[in-house]
């Protein structure tokens, strides 16, 4: 812990080397700032007046990648992720809890941006996408129950696949890459899970929201296990949106669970136990084929007019001017 975040400080010396000067850094997420920052402050010492936006992805030690973490180690560490969050000229968040978590927990001078990371507009074009039954040649009957993304602990993955086998006719499949692709991949050779469960790799951003949308039902049953999990609205929950396919949500997810509730995109599970899980997806699945279709049509058209990224950016661009209006650095 004395040399965190030690998984990507090569990744820093490397662009300390190479990364050319700029007029503006955009640090995503906590382990992009320090880079950032002492790329800035090697610019203004050779006379440019470089700035640094942090973007508060996440709150990083607030994850659940640190729950065994020690807190007195917690504490340590988080005084030097508020000094580097201090030392930033300007913030934006994804959501508004996060931005008032920032201020919070790193006493910021002003609130965050809050600039949502809503995916680009989708208005895909004749027949809907049917690329992950086509890969795997599953039966059209098939129903696709898919998670995508980072594979490990706690993200309710070991819940999803035995919850789907108490769904007739439905599969789980996963798209995705990270330290759980190997347990992923054994699972699907598993006898108990043989034809139910299918691993596959990640897909090109360009081209995911096709295969979420060849899914029947969006997979976001994680766990609330840490204040990140709970407060999160990530990129999945708003690909399937734009992508048009119904999400079961896990519970006690009050930022995700608002929007769903307002927006009517899918089921909450009461718990994570995989019975009550397996009944979200039901609830979902066993509407008729026509409600679905038009369900479908709507959140794609809601998302598209809503949560899409020229809406997010407008507040993006006014930020990086106010920023650049500022005069040069003290």
């Amino acid at each position: 812990w004395v040399f965190w975040p030690h998984t990507v400080r090569g990744w820093w010396h490397t662009l300390e080397r190479e990364l050319p000067p700029a007029d503006l850094y955009h640090a995503c997420g906590t382990l992009g700032l320090p880079a950032a920052l002492a790329a800035r402050d090697r610019d203004r010492r050779a006379g440019r007046s470089s700035r640094v936006i942090h973007d508060v992805i996440d709150i990083v030690l607030e994850s659940n990648n640190v729950l065994d973490l020690a807190p007195l180690i917690g504490r340590w560490l988080g005084r030097r992720e508020r000094r580097w969050a201090r030392a930033a000229d300007a913030h934006v968040a994804v959501n508004d809890p996060f931005a008032d978590r920032a201020v919070a927990r790193w006493d910021l001078p002003r609130r965050p941006t809050v600039v949502p990371n809503y995916p680009e507009p989708w208005a895909p074009t004749g027949a809907p996408p049917d690329l992950i039954r086509m890969e795997l040649g599953l039966a059209p009957s098939t129903r696709i129950c898919l998670f995508w993304g980072r594979l490990g602990p706690n993200l309710g993955l070991d819940e999803a696949a035995e919850a789907v086998l108490l769904v007739p006719d439905a599969v789980f499949v996963l798209i995705g890459f990270g330290r759980g692709w190997a347990a992923s991949v054994a699972r699907d050779a598993d006898p108990r899970y043989e034809g139910r469960h299918f691993t596959l790799p990640a897909q090109h951003p360009d081209a995911l929201l096709a295969w979420v949308a060849s899914a029947d039902v969006a997979m976001v049953s994680v766990p609330p296990v840490s204040y990140n999990q709970r407060y999160t609205t990530p990129n999945k929950f708003l690909e399937a949106m734009a992508a048009g396919t119904p999400i079961v949500l896990g519970p006690d997810l009050p930022t995700m669970a608002s929007i769903l509730e307002r927006e009517s995109l899918g089921e909450i599970a009461r718990s994570t136990a995989p019975s009550d899980i397996a009944v979200a997806i039901r609830s979902i699945l066993d509407r008729p084929a026509e409600e679905r279709a038009a369900w479908r049509q709507r959140i794609q058209a809601l998302a598209r007019e809503r949560y899409s990224w020229p809406i997010a950016a407008e507040a993006y661009a006014g930020l990086v001017r106010s920023v650049g209006d500022s005069g040069p650095p003290a």
